[in-house]
């Protein structure tokens, strides 16, 4: 190892310990408060008071980053409505379109969002509902009859008990994603579960990170690992080789897995459902070379922080941040956000503003002991609700139901003779006007033919030539 590169990692192991305590201090700011995981526990029990009354046999269930105490001030809720049946025999009951119309219709009527505030995605691999609740302004997004959000629940805490530090790692990378916008994946970003993964994989290559020699050498366990995260998938991960597996620690070589590799978009990340190997869970970031644009960019600008911090005065580094560099932004809405749960913890009488008052200035280390689970079905009590009459839900669900696209219009047209396509449509058009045509110059010469009518009159014409001369 040359002198340089000895100077560097001196320099930059130097700091790690002051990366460790920044990033110790951003989680405690941005982590899950005990009232935010109340009010958002509430909203479940509310949604789900409210399908069962119209579906007694259903249940909601949460899962997604909720589920697993793994959440942003604004993440949304991840939920999913599936049936006994389905859980028991895995008998799809609730999945039609009909469906789907009437529980967007109760959202509605029960005034959890407002008119015209209902999303229904109906063309994906498992049909959607999206919708802001009215009181929180929460995000929220209900499936319906699928379990793999919810067994990826225990796989979740069976990592954290291996690595209790990675939900901390796993919150700044939510945070960095989110503040560029590349955390949807439903706009290419990369989701939450797919974070996890990629924090869980790094850990799975460190030894010392399970071995019991994390911290050894001056605490800067989370400092290095966020450069070491940043550098690995910002620099040196070949996502159109390699895929990642973390069920049995590891990479696989994307070419021979024909479940995993297409040609055609061969750059994108392949991580391997830990829950089911024949799943790619990040197959819709398609924007991936971006997110690992922004983690190289941002282990540069970590590096020449810590290196102009290194040469700078002790005065200097004064109220200076590392992880500013990386994060540092405007956080209004967090607060925004932050004021309108506390509101609503009051207004649905969860407690006094005595108890808020506690659970603001409470730790919230373990937020089991707040709500020990997230998919409890005790009852809690719904409020004032708005029923709507039998007419007023067939009008909602009419304004709901599919409207056909023009394309679809266009597509067939129903004629005497049976259903034409357009083309074929267009071509007897054309067929018909080059009738009309030659009808109508049959109405001025009946009967005689294009040419001898050419020929008459260009002897009229010779013969006026003639009569001028």
């Amino acid at each position: 190892m040359t002198q340089v590169k000895k100077a560097r990692l001196r320099i930059f192991s130097d700091f790690h310990h002051r990366l460790h305590k920044e990033i110790l201090d951003f989680h405690e700011f941005i982590k899950p408060q005990p009232y935010e995981h109340l009010v958002r526990h509430d909203l479940v029990q509310r949604i789900r008071t409210i399908v069962q009354r119209q579906y007694p046999d259903a249940d909601i269930r949460a899962f997604g980053s909720f589920a697993s105490k793994l959440y942003l001030p604004t993440s949304d809720m991840d939920l999913v409505l599936v049936s006994k049946s389905f859980i028991q025999r895995g008998v799809p009951i609730f999945h039609s379109n009909n469906t789907l119309n009437k529980v967007a219709s109760l959202m509605i009527s029960n005034r959890i969002c407002g008119p015209g505030k209902v999303q229904i995605i109906r063309g994906a691999r498992v049909p959607i509902i999206k919708f802001v609740d009215q009181l929180t302004g929460l995000h929220v997004d209900i499936s319906f009859e699928n379990l793999s959000g919810l067994v990826a629940i225990d796989t979740f805490k069976q990592w954290k008990e291996v690595y209790p530090d990675m939900p901390k790692i796993a919150l700044v990378v939510k945070q960095f994603l989110s503040f560029r916008t590349m955390n949807e994946p439903f706009n290419g970003g990369l989701g939450s579960f797919s974070v996890v993964c990629l924090v869980v994989s790094l850990l799975q290559m460190m030894p010392e990170a399970s071995s019991g020699n994390w911290d050894q050498g001056g605490n800067v366990a989370l400092g290095r690992l966020l450069m070491e995260f940043f550098n690995l998938y910002g620099k040196k991960f070949n996502t159109t080789m390699v895929g990642i597996k973390v069920a049995e620690p590891g990479y696989f070589q994307k070419a021979n897995n024909p479940l995993f590799f297409n040609p055609k978009k061969s750059h994108h990340l392949s991580i391997m459902d830990p829950n089911n190997p024949e799943n790619d869970i990040s197959k819709a970031t398609f924007r991936i070379l971006d997110v690992f644009r922004a983690f190289s960019q941002a282990y540069d600008l970590l590096e020449k922080r810590m290196a102009k911090m290194h040469w700078s005065s002790f005065e200097e580094r004064q109220n200076q941040s590392l992880l500013g560099c990386v994060l540092g932004g405007n956080y209004d809405y967090i607060y925004k956000q932050r004021d309108k749960m506390r509101a609503a913890f009051l207004s649905r009488k969860l407690g006094t503003p005595d108890d808020l008052a506690v659970l603001s200035n409470q730790a919230s280390s373990n937020l089991d002991d707040i709500v020990n689970d997230v998919n409890d079905v005790t009852p809690i009590p719904v409020g004032e609700t708005f029923i709507l009459d039998s007419s007023a839900i067939q009008d909602l669900e009419k304004e709901l139901r599919p409207k056909p696209s023009k394309k679809m219009k266009k597509k067939v047209d129903k004629t005497a003779e049976g259903y034409v396509s357009q083309s074929k449509k267009r071509k007897l058009s054309k067929k018909r006007a080059k009738e009309v045509k030659r009808a109508a110059r049959e109405e001025v010469a009946p009967g005689r033919p294009r040419k001898d009518r050419r020929g008459d009159k260009k002897k009229k014409k010779a013969a006026a030539i003639a009569a001028s001369a």
